[in-house]
């Protein structure tokens, strides 16, 4: 069925618009966060939400003060003025020089990339912390 331009222009409103906030889009999703050292580990733990006080409180306590650290633009990331802390905006540009997160990107691509090949659906209805913690060890293991 081909729909006139008013047809279209009514199904394209801001009330049924879809939703741009990282904070309301991940409302029903479990939140991973992973830290990598650049040529070493990737450390990865389930947080309760993406606000200031969680995501701080995990840089806190696995990254060495005075470490240079490199995060995307979120803004909980703000304050954070015990490392050489640097920021990429995304929405800008996606490597400036050294300042990237390519890199832990790209252990997220490959993490997803073997969990959809192992289990079928998996989010808060369905596991709990301590099943997806195992879910993504047993996945990073591999």
């Amino acid at each position: 069925m081909k729909l006139t331009s008013a047809a279209r222009r009514a199904t394209c409103t801001k009330e049924n618009a879809p939703v741009k906030s990282p904070a309301l889009a991940i409302k029903d999703k479990t939140a991973v966060m992973g830290i990598l050292e650049r040529g070493g580990r990737v450390r990865t733990s389930v947080v309760p939400n993406i606000k200031k006080k969680a995501l701080q409180a995990e840089v806190r306590k696995h990254v060495e003060a005075g470490s240079a650290l490199y995060t995307d633009a979120l803004q909980s990331y703000n304050g954070l003025n015990e490392f050489e802390h640097q920021v990429i905006d995304h929405a800008v540009a996606y490597v400036d020089g050294k300042i990237h997160t390519n890199g832990l990107e790209n252990f997220w691509s490959l993490l997803k990339r073997g969990i959809n090949g192992t289990y079928v659906a998996w989010n808060r209805s369905t596991c709990s912390v301590i099943s997806m913690n195992r879910r993504i060890g047993t996945t990073i293991a591999r």
